[in-house]
């Protein structure tokens, strides 16, 4: 009995405590509601510290916190792409305050805190790169070497970098872009370099294979140093390697110094938007790289070959990996189906039927059939012993009149050159029967059956989008039991397949799948039915209409244009049949275009005030004119070289 006691007592307390909680949870929905969210959150986190045991307010606190920290994330990043940090930083700080144990805030608030430098370089490039072009490259070149994806910097690049590309090897301290004029004729090969190492102070090593001797002819009037070089080194199939500053190695332009002397360097290349397995067969058609591998895991390729045939394939990949044109196609699918039906007039029997009523009898004698008579009954037979049938008489008086419509508006967003589909509809089972020896199985196949759209935009230039067109609109007119007991179903089917041209944001249509189908029926009296007015007194007649018609209307709207790249990236110099370069000459000088790494691009930054680079005017050139002498003079000879004014 105490038991009992009890355990009443825990029900009702429980009871209590339920309906209690109940209207504290709607008092404290009420009272949210006519809160601003910030303090929406502070009050729910008092609450789950009071009641620990509500999980459904603590629900309610997590889920708030949740989007309160998505929505204060969102707005750090928009400000940090419209270029205020310190605002930025402010929303996430917000976002960290809402969340204090999610680190995805934190992680945000240290990236912009640590990209603030960085910002603060690409700021300063922007403001001195009219007037000190070089440094400003520079500048940008170490930015995107940290930070491949920072965009801003990669756009002033883009402005900034001249033909001669980026390097990887080292550069020259010197500046060989002094012009000078010489005039050799038939003079050893040694004096050029000689000439050349008095001007510029540069050292020059050859190798053994050199032809220090051979003679050659060079005149060049107000031209560069490193252009006399070039053109020295190639008429004596030469090469030359960069060792440091001031240091130049010469050595014969062969497949064995090649694989001597010339460094190879790795660079790996990470794609956004190209496929990585597409763009290693342009590379391997277009450069010959030696050996490039690719990964499918990151959309990479990873390349090992010189430095100048790298300096082209970054080309060629920053020319593919551009983001591909977008589109939204507004489809509005209408079909109109209307019926008209008139049924009128009398609707009399189809015949009459006549039997003969039994005559009475006694209650003793057995029962006769309807139609049975004795002899007797025969010779006394009168129209009182014929019984007549006669169906039913009828009038029709119904004209039924419907309109129906189905609309269908999807709307596709799909990137140029792809396909998309959209089904609105069933999938209605299809079982199949397979009979073997011993055994029959069943398989069930599924049969699409509604509107099904496919389309494939191919987007151009000119604000034209190519759209490719399947439209299939089915429907089951009826259902087909087997023998067997499988059912199976009667399929109509309209279709529609296409290809037209259309403008941005112009609406097309396409219509004319028309359905028509009209039957008319009658009954009446033989000859009387078919008199036109009496046609409807002695008979009835029934006209059925019934129309289906399909309309599309289609609207494209380009959201991206297919990007074009920087005008150094589609045009460059690539070097001769034999030789993979940037350069234009054979020695490079650039001390400013290092190369960066590419990756993923970041969102997009302002943009910087495109303006022409000043080119510095050149300094007045000296002259030097040496004689030329005997190429084959042998040492200590005293006959003096031939001179020439």
């Amino acid at each position: 009995m105490r038991r009992l006691k009890n355990l009443a007592v825990l029900t009702v307390l429980s009871l209590m405590t339920a309906c209690a909680s109940e209207m504290h949870r709607k008092g404290l929905e009420n009272t949210l509601s006519n809160m601003p969210p910030d303090a929406q959150l502070e009050l729910l986190a008092q609450q789950t510290v009071q009641y620990p045991d509500d999980l459904e307010i603590r629900s309610w606190y997590l889920s708030l916190r949740r989007r309160l920290e998505v929505e204060y994330l969102n707005r750090a990043t928009v400000a940090y792409r419209a270029g205020d940090s310190a605002q930025a930083l402010a929303w996430a700080r917000k976002a960290q305050e809402a969340a204090p144990g999610d680190d995805t805030a934190s992680g945000m608030i240290d990236w912009i805190e640590k990209q603030a430098p960085i910002d603060a370089a690409v700021q300063y490039a922007g403001t001195i790169y009219l007037d000190q072009p070089q440094e400003a490259l520079g500048i940008v070149n170490d930015v995107l070497a940290k930070q491949p994806d920072n965009a801003r910097a990669a756009r002033l690049r883009d402005m900034l970098v001249t033909p001669k590309g980026q390097d990887l090897a080292p550069k020259l301290d010197k500046n060989l872009d002094q012009p000078i004029t010489v005039q050799f004729r038939d003079q050893p090969l040694i004096s050029i370099f000689e000439l050349v190492s008095n001007i510029t102070g540069l050292n020059f090593t050859f190798d053994r294979d050199v032809q220090a001797a051979a003679p050659t002819t060079i005149f060049a009037s107000n031209t560069p140093v490193k252009q006399v070089l070039s053109m020295v080194l190639q008429a004596n199939q030469l090469a030359s390697k960069v060792v440091s500053g001031n240091s130049v190695l010469i050595y014969p332009k062969r497949p064995d110094k090649e694989t001597e002397y010339k460094d190879l360097v790795v660079r790996t290349f990470y794609l956004d938007n190209a496929q990585a397995a597409q763009v290693l067969a342009v590379l391997k058609q277009m450069v010959k790289t030696r050996d490039a591998v690719l990964d499918e895991r990151t959309n990479g390729i990873i390349m090992r070959d010189s430095a100048d045939t790298v300096k082209v394939a970054e080309r060629i990949i920053r020319a593919l990996d551009v983001a591909p044109a977008e589109v939204v196609i507004d489809a509005q699918i209408l079909e109109v189906t209307s019926s008209d039906l008139l049924n009128m007039g009398i609707n009399w029997p189809n015949g009459a039927t006549f039997a003969l009523q039994p005559a009475p009898q006694n209650p003793n004698d057995t029962p006769r059939e309807t139609g049975t008579l004795t002899l007797e009954q025969l010779g006394h037979l009168n129209s009182g012993d014929v019984l007549v049938r006669i169906g039913p008489v009828g009038v029709n008086f119904l004209q039924s009149q419907g309109r129906t419509k189905t609309l269908a508006n999807p709307s596709i967003r799909v990137r140029n050159r792809e396909k998309a589909k959209v089904l609105i509809g069933d999938r209605l089972p299809v079982v199949t029967t397979t009979l073997s020896s011993n055994f029959s199985s069943e398989s069930v196949n599924y049969q699409d059956v509604g509107l099904t759209l496919e389309v494939a935009p191919v987007i151009a230039g000119s604000d034209e989008v190519q759209v490719k067109l399947h439209m299939e609109v089915s429907n089951v007119t009826d259902t087909i039991t087997t023998s067997t007991g499988l059912v199976a179903y009667q399929i109509g089917t309209r279709s529609a397949d296409t290809v037209m041209s259309v403008r941005n944001n112009e609406t097309q249509m396409l219509a004319g799948l028309l359905q028509r189908n009209e039957r008319a029926t009658g009954s009446g009296w033989p000859g009387l039915s078919r008199i036109p007015v009496f046609d409807r007194i002695f008979g009835t007649r029934a006209n059925d209409q019934h129309q289906t018609e399909l309309v599309l209307l289609l609207t494209p709207r380009i959201v991206r244009n297919q990007a074009t790249p920087a005008g150094n990236v589609m045009l460059f110099d690539s070097g001769t049949e034999t030789r993979i370069t940037t350069e234009r000459d054979v020695v490079s000088t650039s001390e400013s275009a290092r190369m960066a790494p590419a990756g993923t691009r970041a969102p997009p930054a302002r943009p910087l005030p495109p303006a022409p680079i000043p080119v510095p005017a050149p300094l007045p050139p000296p002259v030097a004119v040496m004689p030329p002498v005997a190429p084959q003079q042998p040492p200590g000879g005293d006959t003096p070289p031939n001179t020439q004014p």
